[in-house]
């Protein structure tokens, strides 16, 4: 029998016989794990019965060949999990994964550039969060923080529950103009946090590990709460139009303007609720930070024990 020449994408092994019932004879595709027509070879061995078609035949010892190279395409995700878990460069372990998948892959270095280009610019929104991060970095580095504590000093009588709620009122405001500060690592963490914990830390009163803990779940609840109503008060979110064709498959008929003139009352209540909830969790912590520190103090004594 007379081998068939190798062809990109084509069979490379030698030609079979044909099916029963006659139609050209098949050869086994390599790449596909399949017998495909390739009329004019002669017949070497039986293969199963195709119908007489060209159509592809997957043969049972194929399988195993077409799932350990699917195996192999999955090397990148696993060059990734192990880069987290041993927490290796995040950037440095992405690319390794890119590039281990594109060699599996075949994929020549000009298709592999072209492929990470397009990607990158079809993702070129998330680069502002990535800015918003530099930026935030370089402040925090340059004293914004302190900046934040020293703002609090000169407000009299603030608690880190006023805080909290006058921010959560600003986070409304802005989010029906659908503008963002940057999230809990853009500014939450950066700016409301040390103004929280500047207003409970006055004179000689230290907080304890667990308000601090409880703040820092506290600041990012408001800020939870404030985007996720105040964000559909602008008629022009993915939520509004969310709500309105689920409105419309229900047999309402309803306007925009008028599904934002709903929720006005709805967020000015979430976040009222949520600063008085707020305001009382922090004044119990703080009448308690006394015998929290003592406590803390003595397992930490314990524990060095």
């Amino acid at each position: 029998a007379r081998a068939v020449p190798p062809r990109p994408g084509a069979c490379t092994r030698a030609t079979r016989a044909p099916p029963a019932g006659g139609g050209p004879p098949y050869a086994e595709c390599a790449i596909l794990g399949a017998c495909k027509s390739t009329p004019g070879e002669a017949p070497a061995s039986p293969v199963p019965d195709c119908g007489g078609s060209a159509e592809a035949c997957v043969q049972p010892g194929n399988r195993t060949r077409r799932l350990h190279g699917s195996t192999q395409e999955l090397l990148g995700i696993l060059i990734v999990v192990i880069g987290f878990a041993l927490k290796w460069d995040s950037i440095l372990t992405i690319m390794a994964a890119a590039v281990v998948t594109a060699l599996i892959a075949g994929m020549d270095p000009l298709t592999f550039l072209q492929t990470l280009g397009k990607s990158f610019i079809s993702n070129r929104n998330m680069l502002i969060t990535v800015v918003v991060f530099l930026l935030t970095g370089t402040l925090e580095r340059n004293g914004l923080k302190e900046a934040a504590r020293g703002v609090m000093a000169k407000v009299k009588n603030a608690t880190a529950g006023l805080v909290f709620g006058i921010y959560g009122v600003f986070r409304v405001i802005f989010a029906a103009f659908n503008v963002s500060f940057g999230g809990v690592a853009g500014f939450v963490k950066p700016v409301v946090m040390p103004m929280a914990e500047a207003a409970d830390e006055r004179g000689d009163h230290k907080i304890s590990r667990r308000h601090r803990e409880e703040l820092k779940a506290m600041a990012s609840g408001m800020e939870n709460v404030a985007w996720f109503f105040g964000q559909v008060l602008f008629v022009g979110t993915s939520g509004m139009l969310l709500v309105q064709s689920t409105m419309a498959d229900l047999g309402y008929t309803v306007e925009l303007p008028q599904l934002a003139a709903i929720q006005i009352p709805v967020a000015i209540v979430a976040v009222a609720v949520t600063t008085v909830y707020y305001a009382l969790i922090d004044r119990r912590l703080t009448k308690g930070d006394a015998r929290q520190l003592e406590a803390e103090a003595a397992a930490g004594t314990k524990g060095d024990e």
